[in-house]
């Protein structure tokens, strides 16, 4: 099989998928079962689109009750660009855990290891995110190289560009 055929046999309808044996979205329970973090680092709502191994597509709804909006900042909330990057790199560690050991040269996950953010690239903040706003988050692999696996990522709030550059994710054990 060739990698244009798996990428064939992964990709399907947002709404009909299912990866890891869940149905599209995931949501936050199901977060909870596939990456590690939790409150108040556990910063995605949901997962909207997968194409097991490659690309996603999530959201973060921005919640004026959000803990860390007290302090950042008082009288105008905006949400922390820290916590934008984590967010992208949340989504970009579902990508990862969707890849399947296929014996091919398509991207897999080290069994057991632990995703950790290694490297923010090239990355720029449009537009800042306020208190109830829905901001869609996109992530696509680009290179691997090793255990590092580099990603291309954009965050979105309706059609505005908020901030978008690329994230390196390695593993440790």
């Amino acid at each position: 099989m060739t990698s244009s055929e798996t990428r064939l046999t992964v990709r399907r309808p947002a709404r009909a998928a299912r990866v890891g044996g869940r149905a599209l979205p995931l949501m936050a329970a199901d977060l909870d079962e596939i990456l590690p973090h939790r409150f108040p680092f556990a910063l995605l709502d949901r997962v909207d689109e997968l194409d097991a191994g490659l690309r996603a597509a999530g959201t973060l709804l921005v919640s004026r009750n959000a803990p860390f909006l007290a302090g950042h900042f008082p009288g105008r909330p905006v949400l922390p660009g820290v916590l934008l990057v984590e967010a992208m790199a949340q989504l970009s560690g579902v990508v990862l855990w969707s890849a399947e050991p296929t014996g091919t040269d398509a991207p897999s996950a080290p069994v057991g290891g632990l995703g950790v953010l290694a490297a923010v690239k090239r990355l720029r903040f449009r537009r800042i995110i306020v208190p109830g706003e829905v901001v869609r988050i996109d992530t696509e692999l680009t290179a691997r190289l090793g255990g590092v696996s580099e990603f291309k990522v954009s965050a979105r709030v309706g059609r505005a560009l908020a901030a978008d550059g690329a994230l390196d994710i390695g593993f440790h054990d």
